[in-house]
C-alpha cells in the first residue's frame, strides 16, 4: 500500500503549498491589505473568501461524483443496448431460418432448431394451422397446453385481437403469446 498514489497528487501539492505558506508566510502582504480594507469598509473579506473557497470545492466534488455516476449509467444503458441488439440479431436469423420452410416437416425441424437458440432454456409451444386444423411443430412438456392458459380444448391463439385466426403459427411461452400468419406470397411473417 502507497502513502500517496496518483488519486491523492492534489493532497500532497497541498500539503506542500500548504506548508510553504505557513513557514514563509508569502501572503502576509495580501492579508493585511484585506485586513485593512475590512476595518475601513466594515466587511469581513477573509472568512467571506474561506467559505466561498469552501464552497465551491463541495461543488466541484459533487459534480465530479454526477459526471462519474452519469458515465456508469450511460455504460451501463449501453451493455444493456448491445444485449438487447444481439437478441434482436438471434431473432432476426431465426426468423430468416424458419422463412425458408416449404412444408410442415422443414418448418417443424427449423422451429427445432431455431427457436431454442431464442428462448433459451425456457419452455415454449408452437402450433400452425394447416387446412387439416392445428398442428403442433413443438409440443408441450405437459399433457395439457391449454390449461396453461385457462382455455377449454382450443389451441391458444385460435382468437387473436377478437377475430378467429386463419391459417397462421401461434407460438406460446409462460406469459406470452405470439401469433405469426401466412404471407401471401408463403412466407411466414
Amino acid at each position: 500500500m502507497h502513502l500517496i498514489d496518483r488519486r491523492d497528487a492534489s493532497l500532497a501539492i497541498a500539503l506542500v503549498v500548504g506548508t510553504f505558506v505557513v513557514f514563509e508566510q508569502p501572503l502576509r502582504f495580501l492579508l493585511s491589505i484585506a485586513e485593512d480594507v475590512s476595518q475601513t469598509y466594515h466587511v469581513d473579506l477573509v472568512p467571506g473568501f474561506v467559505i466561498f473557497v469552501l464552497v465551491f470545492a463541495v461543488h466541484h466534488v459533487r459534480k465530479q461524483r454526477d459526471a462519474r455516476l452519469a458515465m456508469q449509467l450511460a455504460a451501463k444503458n449501453a451493455d444493456e443496448v448491445a444485449r438487447l441488439a444481439a437478441d434482436m440479431q438471434a431473432v432476426v436469423a431465426a426468423s430468416q431460418e424458419i422463412m425458408t420452410a416449404l412444408d410442415l416437416v422443414q418448418l417443424r425441424a427449423q422451429a427445432w432448431q431455431q427457436i431454442p437458440r431464442i428462448v433459451g432454456d425456457r419452455a415454449v409451444w408452437i402450433a400452425v394451422t394447416t387446412s387439416e386444423g392445428w398442428q403442433w411443430l413443438m409440443e408441450p412438456g405437459s399433457s395439457n397446453v391449454c390449461a396453461h392458459f385457462g382455455t377449454g380444448a382450443e389451441i391458444p391463439g385460435t382468437h387473436v385481437s377478437g377475430r378467429p385466426a386463419s391459417r397462421g403459427i401461434v407460438a406460446v411461452s409462460p406469459g406470452q403469446l405470439w401469433c405469426f400468419s401466412r404471407a401471401p406470397w408463403g412466407g411466414w411473417r
